[in-house]
């Protein structure tokens, strides 16, 4: 099932290394959830791992790994649970990994993490999206690409006008919108044990799409 076993099962399974006698997050961890850096969205799926919380987890893997192992929030949640019930003796050292060696080029990057059970490789992409709300509900969610779709104008003076452009959705009123936001996150691509790695990191399909999926 390819060259990391297949994709979903070691990262699966590599989540249920961090065992129900890890001790939860300290608040800084919590408050620190986030995608900017690749070691940011590593330490974000462990704080995910070690709140127990599938949902989260699930945020911290790219589109195109869930595309490709055609993972949804329910097949994660049934995976997790199937792995929890077979193979408990995994939940083990996850939780208190580190990130030994961060190696990053034109967005992609791959981390070699030191581990009780061993040496693994996680591979990651960098995602652009942007995201519109209306109060408490997004009304957008999206990839974009950043070089056309974002920029720096200059204007009168020193003045220089930052920009995003992306489709309002049908149906959605204009007015209504409180926020928007666009970004470039980190998310993880790949996941496999160390002597398992090539030496490239994988590249994501350039089609476009939603970043939400059920």
């Amino acid at each position: 099932m390819g060259r990391i076993l297949s994709s979903a099962a070691w990262a699966l399974s590599w989540t249920l290394l961090c065992g129900a006698c890890v001790s939860p997050p300290e608040p800084a961890d919590i408050l620190a959830v986030g995608f900017r850096t690749p070691e940011q969205a590593f330490r974000t799926f462990q704080t995910a791992t070690r709140l127990d919380n599938p949902d989260l987890e699930l945020r911290c893997f790219s589109l195109d790994f869930r595309a490709r192992n055609r993972i949804s929030q329910l097949t994660w949640r049934e995976g997790r649970a199937e792995l929890y019930a077979r193979q408990p003796w995994l939940r083990a050292g996850i939780a208190g990994a580190e990130v030994v060696d961060v190696r990053s080029s034109a967005g992609h990057a791959r981390l070699r993490i030191d581990t009780a059970g061993g040496e693994y490789v996680v591979e990651l992409v960098r995602e652009d999206f942007a995201e519109a709300w209306a109060g408490s509900e997004r009304v957008l969610d999206e990839s974009i690409d950043w070089r056309t779709q974002t920029g720096v104008q200059p204007g009168a003076g020193e003045r220089r006008w930052i920009f995003g452009r992306v489709a309002i959705p049908s149906g959605v009123d204009e007015s209504a919108i409180t926020e928007q936001r666009y970004g470039r996150e980190w998310k993880i691509d790949d996941v496999g044990p160390l002597e398992a790695a090539g030496e490239a990191p994988p590249h994501r399909a350039q089609a476009p799409r939603r970043r939400l999926e059920d």
